[in-house]
């Protein structure tokens, strides 16, 4: 029972260790991420992962800052249906202008299990 207890220690500190998650939008990334602003709308545009073992719909939020990270403003999209272990380019705008923008956050809202 006793060595059970500690096999059962070690596997759960190595899986906290190299990164694997109950939480699915804890692997959900996003990268290549671009914010711009033109003609009265600001865009983001990038790629997203999903390095889950399963596939996922999201709504995600993009909250941007000025340099103080004061909120300037949001831009929200969504994603119907990304598969385990793909990567797909990602677009959403809005028709506000954030001219003191500094910086972003990106966080994921509502997530699903798709079929």
């Amino acid at each position: 029972m006793k060595k059970l207890l500690i096999l059962l220690l070690t596997v759960s500190l190595l899986l906290g260790i190299v990164g694997c998650s109950s939480d699915p939008e804890e692997n959900i990334t996003f990268d290549k991420v671009t914010i711009k602003q033109d003609k009265g709308m600001t865009k983001a545009l990038g790629e997203v992962t999903n390095d889950n073992s399963k596939d996922y719909s999201f709504f995600y939020t993009i909250t941007l800052y000025d340099k103080d990270e004061n909120i300037l403003g949001t831009l929200t999209g969504s994603e119907p249906k990304l598969k385990e272990g793909e990567t797909k380019t990602f677009e959403t705008s809005t028709n506000e202008t954030f001219p003191k923008y500094e910086s972003y956050k990106i966080q994921i809202d509502t997530i699903v299990k798709a079929y």
